[in-house]
């Protein structure tokens, strides 16, 4: 396995270095404070390292309607990628790490469920997160790519136990330069 991994990233570069920056959009199932469906937007921009192994950062935006009201998510994080370029078709596997950060703020919500009035204390959460990524790029026209990836974010706060997930799934479009 070691030899492997040696030979991928010791492979030989492309012929020029290939930057990629995209912007994604999809939906999302989460099971965080709550569980529901929401829509996930993500910019990326990632860089081969060589013909197999690339490297990608990205920053991610998703309102979840959860429990006691929405909590909108930034969601950065970076990944490597392991991919086989097949023709104008590069699938790959991803795993990162990244975190969900709220913008809301800790305190009281008034919520109306039918005729009750609640109101609670809420607490946000950043969360860390462990991603694996499974999707394609496929070249389009020059340098423009279009771009389909599942991502599996997974949260808890022991690593090894995850307590939270968010699985999305999104289309995008790229360019490379």
């Amino acid at each position: 396995m070691l030899r492997l991994t040696l030979a991928l990233l010791l492979a030989a570069p492309f012929a020029t270095s290939q930057t990629t920056s995209s912007l994604h959009i999809g939906g999302v199932d989460f099971d965080l404070s709550g569980v529901g469906q929401a829509t996930v937007i993500d910019a990326r921009v990632g860089h081969a390292l060589n013909r197999y192994v690339a490297v990608e950062g990205g920053l991610g935006y998703s309102d979840t309607p959860q429990q006691f009201g929405d909590v909108r998510y930034v969601l950065p994080s970076a990944e490597v990628q392991l991919g086989v370029p097949v023709g104008p078709v590069r699938p790959f596997v991803g795993l990162g790490l990244g975190v969900f950060v709220p913008l809301e703020e800790a305190g009281e919500r008034t919520i109306q469920r039918g005729e009750t009035t609640l109101t609670v204390d809420v607490y946000p959460s950043t969360y860390t997160a462990a991603t694996v990524a499974l999707g394609a790029d496929v070249a389009v026209v020059g340098p423009w790519i279009a771009r389909a990836t599942g991502r599996l974010r997974a949260t808890g706060d022991d690593p090894f136990e995850f307590s939270g997930t968010f699985a999305e799934l999104t289309g995008g479009v790229g360019y490379r330069f």
